[in-house]
């Protein structure tokens, strides 16, 4: 994988943590915790 295009992910995934909408199980898995339209919507919004 390109490293820019993982750090983007990175990125938004720990953005998504920060929001309270996902939480880091370990190092590059992240689980999401709510309902997939909300973080549809925050990524939208990201984006």
């Amino acid at each position: 994988m390109d490293k820019r295009c993982g750090m983007a992910v990175r990125r938004l995934m720990m953005s998504l943590v920060e929001e309270g909408l996902a939480r880091r199980h370990m190092r590059g898995v992240y689980l999401i915790e709510r309902a997939m339209e909300e973080v549809l919507i925050a990524l939208r919004r990201w984006i």
